[in-house]
This record gives C-alpha cells, structure tokens and sequence, in this order.
C-alpha cells in the first residue's frame, strides 16, 4: 500500500504511525453522530406486526462506520451522542427508549470487536470472513443481550417499560429477538461497505481494504 496518504489524508493523521490525531477524532464523532441522529429522525420503516413499536431504522450504520474508522471509543462516544440526542428529540414510546437502542448498539459493536479479533487470526487478510464474523457475532451479541435486557425491563412500569406481564414478555421475546437480528444483519455489512468506500478512497490502512490495496 502506498505510505504517501497525501496532503488530504496526510491532515487526519499525526506523524509515521498514521493515528488519527485527538482533533480528526473529535472531527469524526460529531460528523457520524449528526448523520445519525438526522437518519434517526427521518427514517423508520414499520416492523411487522406493526404494533409493536419497532422500527428499522439506518441511524446505526454512520455510529459503526466511526467504530470501524476511527477506533472503539470513537464509536462509543459516537452512540451516546446519539442516546443524548434521542431523550431530548424524540425518545419514543417511553422516556427509556433510547436506553434500549444503546445498549443494543453498544453490545452489537461488542459482538463486530469479537468477530474482527478472530477474524485476525486468519492465515492472511480475508475482507469476506472479517465481514462475515463480525457480522455473525454482532447479530449474536445484540440478540442476546437485548433477550436480556427485554426480559428484565419490559415488565416494569413507565419510564424504564411497558408495564406488560412477563407472560406477554415471554410472547414477545421471539419478536424482539428477529427483529434485533435483522436489523444487525443490515447494518453491519453497510457499514463495512462504507468503510471499504471511504479506505479505497483515501488509501486507508483497513482490513476491509485489503483486497484491493495490496498490502
């Protein structure tokens, strides 16, 4: 891969070891994060049965592409912007709404950590299994994660549930499970296909880039 990042890409970086500097992260998590909450304000598509309240949303890619770019506490920091942003905007059904939607996204870019780490230990690059770990164990990590947190919040009253008995939790849970796991299964893979567009573009040194970099 060329080392010669050019003077564009040359102001994200300090010195040899091509780190973003503290002020391109900053940079960073304030553009993904108001991306994310200007989706999150105008995208939903209902989730059948409707009434459930769920809805797909692509508010979550723009906070994985930072996790991915710029580093694991960029896309933390890039998440709860974005909690913030949702309990003074539009924090949904109830007040604890954007709780859930950050611990969903918090446990799913743990499960994208976990699929890269072993993905890395691959003989070689391979973008496909990075891709296709990472997307694995985010889809496994959400799931579980949010089973529990659903089953432990959505029996209790406002503002932190629905108040629904946890027989009708039980019902639902399956529902919930779906889903979580669909909505990882979309992201994940927009993500890293944001990712490879923007490495490719600006000769970023990721792994998701390899194939085509040469490094």
């Amino acid at each position: 891969m060329n080392e010669d990042l050019g003077d564009t890409k040359a102001a994200f970086f300090d010195g040899k070891k091509k780190e973003l500097s503290r002020t391109a992260k900053l940079t960073g998590i304030a553009l993904f994060s108001s991306v994310a909450i200007v989706l999150g304000l105008t995208v939903k598509i209902p989730f059948f049965p409707a009434n459930t309240g769920l809805y797909f949303e692509i508010w979550e890619i723009p906070i994985v592409i930072a996790f991915l770019i710029i580093g694991w506490e960029s896309g933390i920091y890039a998440a709860l912007v974005n909690f913030v942003a949702l309990l003074l905007i539009f924090p949904g059904q109830i007040p604890a709404g954007p709780l859930y939607n950050l611990l969903a996204v918090i446990s799913m870019l743990i499960g994208v950590n976990a699929g890269q780490w072993l993905a890395s230990k691959a003989k070689g690059p391979n973008p496909a299994l990075l891709v296709f770990l990472a997307t694995l164990f985010g889809v496994i990590f959400r799931v579980a994660t949010m089973t529990v947190v659903n089953s432990l919040l959505v029996p209790l009253p406002p503002p932190l549930g629905f108040n629904i008995p946890f027989q009708g939790v039980l019902a639902l849970l399956p529902i919930y499970a779906l889903f979580n796991a669909i909505t990882a299964l979309y992201t994940i893979p927009l993500a890293y296909g944001g990712v490879r567009a923007v490495a490719l573009r600006y000769r970023l040194r990721t792994p998701i880039a390899l194939e085509k970099s040469g490094s």
